[in-house]
């Protein structure tokens, strides 16, 4: 259960960190393109919008699998419930069987002729 929640942590971490170099990469200031030439300016920009294209895709890459890793976590969960029900009811079903057999044992013997 911790491994669960650390790894949660950790990837919540992760996406928080893509989305800053996604933030950082999106914006870049009018004084570093003013500062350059205009053949390295566009070079810059687009080396610039196709990280920003990469880091998209890897943070939606990634919230797709944390979302899914949290579909999972939850039919685990349900699963796990449904066991524990399963297993209350078949002790409960073990408890009226023993108690029918001791009561139908009992009858059969007093009915016995002596």
């Amino acid at each position: 259960m911790t491994s669960r929640i650390s790894f949660v942590a950790r990837a919540r971490q992760l996406a928080v960190a893509l989305l800053a170099v996604t933030i950082v990469f999106s914006a870049p200031t009018a004084a570093v393109a003013a500062s350059r030439p205009r053949d390295a300016a566009s070079d810059a920009d687009s080396r610039v919008a196709a990280a920003q294209r990469a880091a998209n895709a890897e943070a939606s890459r990634y919230l797709a699998a944390l979302s899914a890793f949290e579909s999972l976590k939850t039919q685990a969960t349900g699963i796990e419930t449904a066991i524990a029900q399963g297993e209350q009811r078949a002790d409960t079903l073990r408890r009226v069987v023993r108690e029918r057999a001791a009561r139908a044992y009992m009858r059969a013997g007093s009915s016995l002729p002596s």
